[in-house]
């Protein structure tokens, strides 16, 4: 942006929000965007243009007081969502009587393990998050852990599902960081079984190398880094699993969108049924890939709209924020977590029961947000509101027809 268009851009917001002031205190702030360029913000949203440095500092220069309130708004509200709002009753270890017990959303960055970078205090809150998130594990005590990984083993557009007895990896930059995972053959083949005859492009993967010799075969499967790390900062735990890898994202946006919540809907249907194991959903995602000019993937404003719309999903529950906000950015801020971001929403939403604009019965926080390298990474989990039997109340339909085979 050059200097005039900038000079231009603070003349508009300063106006725009003299206007308001002048108008009605109660004139929701968003409003003002009517009154930007369309070139400024991407979808004429604010809180969209908000995100920008040259906005904050271009109000805080021409008008210290609003800027002030922009600030607030950029750290907390994100255009009139409430963030942080846990009721009282939603605390761990409360016996909510269900299969799913809850889910994580981890990065698979190396930051939340140790500090590359020993200056940047950022690795720091990202590494206090994922200890939360392993006592979050450690309280919930789940009989399950289904992992969803964008860099697992891939077959074309397929879902693969690990089908060996383990799974195990080394990170390449430091052989001290590595996982293994024992994986829960009877309820991942019934997996399969469920999704298949859904119509899912499924396939199961017992061996690495289909050229393997028998003993080579014996040995577990090979992990990547996406699920190594998560595994790792939650302690290696000593938890059976299923892993399933996501296929690329691939055919139109919303196509895959709908195809995504689908696949979250039939897992919700099958954790769900009844006699299942306590299941924790675990996701392994990383926001945006375009934060640095030097990175692999370059510099795109995007980015940090991308991951904002990802932090206001969590906080929010609310369908757009993920569906509509961050899809409208996901191309060009090069993010691999949406995927799985977007099968763990339409498993929430099966799980609810009903097809509200904003999730009702799971409350979900982030517990750190930063970008320290070229790529964005949050710490968040999802826990329920409430106990099953008044979620249960609610729903309109049952899935009884579904018998877990114990």
């Amino acid at each position: 942006m050059t200097d005039s268009s900038q000079h231009s851009t603070c003349i508009l917001v300063v106006l725009s929000f003299a206007l308001l002031r002048a108008a009605s205190a109660k004139v929701m702030h968003c409003t003002i965007c009517l009154l930007l360029p369309s070139h400024v913000i991407n979808q004429r949203r604010l809180c969209h243009f908000l995100a920008m440095p040259v906005a904050l500092q271009c109000l805080q220069s021409q008008m210290p007081k609003f800027g002030d309130i922009i600030t607030a708004h950029h750290a907390g509200a994100r255009c009139a969502s409430t963030l942080d709002t846990r009721p009282a009753a939603f605390q761990l270890g409360t016996n909510y009587d269900m299969q799913v017990l809850g889910a994580l959303v981890l990065p698979h960055g190396i930051e939340l393990l140790y500090n590359p970078n020993t200056s940047n205090p950022a690795t720091h809150a990202l590494q206090a998050a994922g200890a939360e998130a392993a006592q979050i594990l450690q309280t919930l005590s789940p009989d399950l852990i289904l992992l969803l990984t964008p860099h697992g083993i891939r077959h074309g557009n397929n879902y693969v599902l690990y089908t060996h007895t383990s799974a195990h990896g080394v990170l390449p930059s430091s052989n001290e960081v590595q996982a293994t995972i024992n994986i829960d053959m009877e309820s991942t083949k019934q997996l399969m079984q469920h999704l298949a005859a859904a119509g899912q492009p499924v396939v199961s993967l017992e061996q690495t190398d289909p050229a393997a010799t028998p003993s080579e075969a014996a040995g577990p499967l090979n992990l990547s880094w996406a699920e190594i790390i998560p595994w790792s900062v939650l302690h290696n735990p000593n938890i059976p699993a299923m892993i399933v890898s996501l296929p690329p994202p691939h055919g139109n946006r919303r196509g895959m969108v709908n195809d995504l919540t689908n696949m979250g809907n039939l897992l919700a249907q099958f954790l769900e049924q009844p006699n299942a194991p306590g299941t924790l959903i675990l996701v392994s995602a990383d926001l945006a890939h375009t934060h640095w000019a030097n990175g692999p993937y370059g510099v795109s404003m995007a980015a940090q709209l991308f991951d904002d719309a990802m932090q206001a999903w969590v906080q929010t529950g609310c369908r757009s924020e993920l569906l509509e906000r961050a899809a409208s950015y996901m191309d060009i801020a090069k993010t691999c977590g949406f995927m799985g971001s977007t099968i763990l929403h339409g498993l929430l939403t099966k799980l609810e029961g009903q097809q509200g604009h904003c999730l009702t019965a799971w409350q979900g926080h982030v517990s750190a947000y930063a970008h320290p390298t070229y790529f964005g990474m949050m710490v968040a989990h999802w826990l329920p509101r409430q106990p099953k039997q008044q979620v249960e109340g609610q729903k309109k339909q049952k899935d009884s027809d579904l018998v877990w085979n114990s």
